[in-house]
């Protein structure tokens, strides 16, 4: 009888250890998936800030008005402004 106790403690202490050894193994790779998660989404981060920058520098108004002109633009006028139902109200009258 003492030999089955000894012989089942024996397995179980080896389960143990091989348990203890995947959940190490597990835990470990998951630590280092967590880094290169945070390693990336702080690349991300950084990205999307020089990307806004450089829409901001993009879109200035002073910028577009440069680039109109040496394009052969120019402001709008008044009779350029036509509205929708313009016509339609001034035959109603």
């Amino acid at each position: 009888m003492l030999r089955f106790l000894t012989l089942g403690t024996i397995l179980l202490a080896m389960a143990s250890a091989v348990l203890l050894y995947v959940t190490a193994t597990e835990t470990r790779r998951l630590a280092k998936l967590e880094k290169s998660q945070k390693k990336e989404k702080a690349k991300l981060i950084r990205d999307i800030s020089v990307l806004k920058a450089e829409r901001a520098y993009l879109s200035r108004p002073e910028r577009m008005t440069e680039y109109a002109r040496q394009l052969g633009m120019r402001p709008i006028e008044g009779e350029q402004i036509r509205l929708p139902f313009a016509e339609r109200d001034a035959e109603k009258r």
